[in-house]
């Protein structure tokens, strides 16, 4: 009997209570258990095992075994250029600057040297102190270079758009990239982005949401990473310029022009039933998208993949909090005012799950 009962073996320890060899796993930023075992072995295989199934980027106990054919272990990339890091999620060099405390993203790139060269060139137009990649180089001739590959990229983007991912398509009408999936038979529009890879995941992640059965655009990737990451993305506040005549691509949600915020309107009964008035254009699609849900109204979602019963609610309750009843100090209610009514606030706050 040993007196140590630490595991040499990656993933392997004991479980001093089940008397066995526990084996678990960090997949993406959660730890998974795959169970556990009586000999200490078999318990490395079996983390082996997983790694090799699930094709993770990970070494493995016994890397010379017949199973680990063909399991490559790439080191995570990083960048030796300043503002320059690699966002495996889209599987791009993105460049990032620092402007008055806050971090700026500037653009995501193919090549990790023209993702530096940007860097240079937007620290220079901008006139940002920030130590530079290429120092010796021409400050023009950066700046000119940059333009030049912004422009290529806009001609070979204008050229085709046509995309290679499953499910996405580029819609002319808005410049943006749709997303479809086919449900018994029919066709269900998912929504609008501007990125390509982010409509992508947008793809991947309604299909695990929903049990569809149909190949993935990343089968390489966590499902649950996936479909976090996808309620993320949309749940994010997108900043716009609000025109005269501004128009959303959500459900139910308009601009006013005359307060300047956008308006939500919900068909109930086959009248226009008024919401409530937003700042931002997403919070109000949420708040479409709530309403619907707390009062059962059948309706196409703005979020169907980031929100359910439960969600909707809480997400519109943390981003506008309990509202006033819109009321001022003599009675009467002001115009213009912004969120939900309290109504439907208290509603939302004594619903049961």
């Amino acid at each position: 009997m040993q007196r140590s009962r630490s595991s040499k073996y990656r993933g392997v320890s004991w479980d001093k209570g089940g008397k066995k060899w526990r084996v678990r796993i960090k997949v993406g930023s959660k730890e998974k258990s795959l169970g556990s075992f009586s000999d200490e072995i078999a318990a490395a295989c079996a983390y082996d095992a997983f790694v090799i199934a699930k094709k993770l980027n990970k070494p493995l106990n016994f890397p010379g075994g017949v199973a680990a054919k063909g399991h490559v272990v790439t080191s995570p990339k990083t960048s030796r250029f300043r503002g320059v890091s690699w966002d495996k999620r889209v599987k791009k060099w993105e460049v990032r600057i620092g402007v008055h405390g806050n971090q700026k993203r500037i653009g995501h790139f193919t090549d990790e040297g023209e993702a530096a060269h940007a860097y240079d060139a937007y620290a220079i137009v901008n006139r940002i102190e920030t130590p530079r990649n290429f120092p010796d180089e021409n400050e023009d001739a950066v700046v000119a270079e940059a333009e030049r590959g912004r422009a290529a990229k806009k001609q070979k983007k204008a050229a085709s758009k046509s995309s290679t991912y499953q499910g996405v398509g580029w819609k002319r009408a808005v410049k943006k990239w749709q997303v479809r999936i086919r449900v018994d038979g029919k066709q269900k529009s998912i929504g609008l982005f501007a990125d390509e890879a982010e409509a992508a995941h947008a793809y991947d992640a309604y299909a695990i949401a929903n049990g569809i059965d149909t190949p993935r655009n990343f089968p390489d990737e966590d499902e649950d990473d996936v479909v976090a990451e996808a309620a993320r993305v949309r749940a994010a506040p997108k900043k716009r310029k609000k025109a005269a005549n501004a128009t959303s691509t959500y459900q139910g949600v308009s601009w006013d022009k005359t307060n300047e915020k956008w308006v939500v309107n919900i068909r109930v009964g086959g009248k226009q039933k008024y919401v409530g008035r937003y700042a931002g254009e997403i919070e109000a699609a949420h708040a479409y998208d709530a309403y619907a849900i707390t009062n059962d109204i059948d309706t196409p979602r703005n979020f169907p993949v980031a929100l359910d019963s439960r969600s909707a609610v809480t997400l519109l309750l943390g981003m506008s909090g309990p509202r006033s009843n819109g009321r001022g100090g003599n009675g009467k209610r002001k115009r213009g005012g912004s969120g939900i009514h309290s109504s439907i606030v208290q509603m939302m706050l004594h619903l049961r799950f």
